[in-house]
Formats: structure tokens, C-alpha cells, sequence
């Protein structure tokens, strides 16, 4: 399964596009789609193509699709994989594969259930943050589908 349309304008809601390596709002260096990898070796300002944006945004769903493909258990609407394929490009695959929500996806548990552990995940730099919290409610809308993105 492939990220969607209405997943990918989900993840473009809240990830800026930056040609230049910035440093986001704790402190992160940051460029193209929410990447941090390329950016660590990266100065700030540097620039990068808008072709090598689109590589490293392809680059990281492709991390995020092997980490459902090795954890979720369960099968998935497309809904509902476009809102966790968004919440891992987020927080990584790590913390997703340690999380309740993973539990609690692979147990069938209620989607009401699961939908309510996205909004557990609102915290950056030890602060709740405000962008964060809308994010993780668009998640769980669209787990619920209950929003379209498109």
C-alpha cells in the first residue's frame, strides 16, 4: 500500500517546503519536506534543487512504508494508513513502533481507541505545541474518516 493524494496534502498541510536547510522551531535543521537526515550534514541556507525536495520526500515514505510494512499487523483502509503513514513521517518510525497506538491497532482494538492515541503525541521540545495538536487531530479525523484533505 502507497500513501494517497489526500495523505500526501495531509503531510503538505504541515510540512513547509524548503529549498534552504533551515532549523525548525526546537531546533532541528530541516530541509525539503520535514527531512532531517540530508540536512545534518547540510550548513544553513544551503540550497537544494526542487527535484532533490521531491527524492527525499519519495526517500522518506519509503522508510515510513517499510516501518507499517514491519509493525502493523493488521490491514489497513487507506484512511487509515495515510494518517499513521503521516503521524510516522512525524515522529519516526521509532516511537511509532514503541507506541500504544501500534498496540492497540494490532489488537483490532475500537478506532475510537486508536484514533485517541494520535492526540496523546502533541509535545515538541517537551512543550505541548499548539500546531502539534491540530495535526494530530487532522490524523485522527482522517483515521476516522471523518476529513479530506483534497
Amino acid at each position: 500500500m502507497q500513501i494517497s493524494d489526500n495523505g500526501i496534502a495531509l503531510i503538505l498541510k504541515w510540512e513547509d517546503f524548503h529549498r534552504k536547510v533551515i532549523t525548525d522551531h526546537i531546533g532541528i535543521k530541516t530541509v525539503g519536506i520535514g527531512h532531517t537526515t540530508t540536512a545534518k550534514n547540510m550548513k544553513l541556507g544551503q540550497m537544494i534543487s526542487p527535484d532533490k525536495v521531491w527524492q527525499l520526500f519519495v526517500s522518506d515514505m519509503d522508510t515510513v512504508y517499510k516501518v507499517i510494512d514491519n509493525t502493523v499487523k493488521v490491514k489497513l483502509t487507506q484512511n487509515e494508513f495515510d494518517a499513521v503513514c503521516s503521524f510516522i513521517f512525524n515522529v519516526g518510525g521509532g516511537n511509532f513502533s514503541k507506541s500504544t497506538m501500534l498496540k492497540l491497532i494490532n489488537s483490532d482494538a475500537p478506532k475510537t481507541d486508536i484514533a485517541r492515541q494520535f492526540l496523546r503525541w502533541t509535545r515538541a521540545g517537551g512543550k505541548v505545541a499548539p500546531g502539534l495538536e491540530r495535526r494530530r487531530q487532522d490524523e485522527a479525523d482522517l483515521f476516522l474518516n471523518k476529513k479530506i484533505f483534497v
